[in-house]
């Protein structure tokens, strides 16, 4: 392998790595901190507490991801393991040409997040029960 290919081969590993780390964060945040701020408010507890001004549409963002991921990342590994071939730009350049419909959801998101860290923040300085839950 030159050392083009072999810096090729670098950064789409970096993009599929990044992105398998960045998919469990988003799942840590939907599965471990909005599922149980739900179940507490199942049980009449932080009811105040405003799940989509504290989260925006994290699930939207986490299944943005995961569709880029399942779609186009993961079908290339799959198909470079089998093979024994170099990973391919062209196996998921659809999914960059596709970029604005499967990231939309970012355009909300990131217009609303300093919103929501104001209300986290917010949250954690009035409410000693909305401390405890971030602890």
């Amino acid at each position: 392998m030159s050392e083009t290919e072999t810096k090729i081969q670098s950064a789409i590993w970096e993009l599929v790595t990044t992105e398998v780390y960045y998919i469990l964060a988003l799942q840590t945040v939907t599965d471990l901190f909005l599922a149980c701020l739900e179940d507490i408010q199942s049980h009449n507890i932080l009811t105040d507490v405003d799940q989509n001004k504290l989260f925006s549409n994290i699930r939207d963002i986490c299944e943005s991801n995961l569709k880029f991921w399942t779609q186009y990342l993961y079908p290339m590994v799959k198909d470079s393991v089998e093979t024994k071939e170099q990973m391919s730009v062209f196996r998921f350049k659809d999914g960059f040409m596709e970029f604005s419909n499967i990231f939309g959801p970012y355009t909300k998101y990131c217009a609303e997040q300093s919103t929501c860290q104001y209300y986290c923040k917010e949250l954690y300085q009035s409410n000693s029960l909305f401390m405890s839950y971030c602890a």
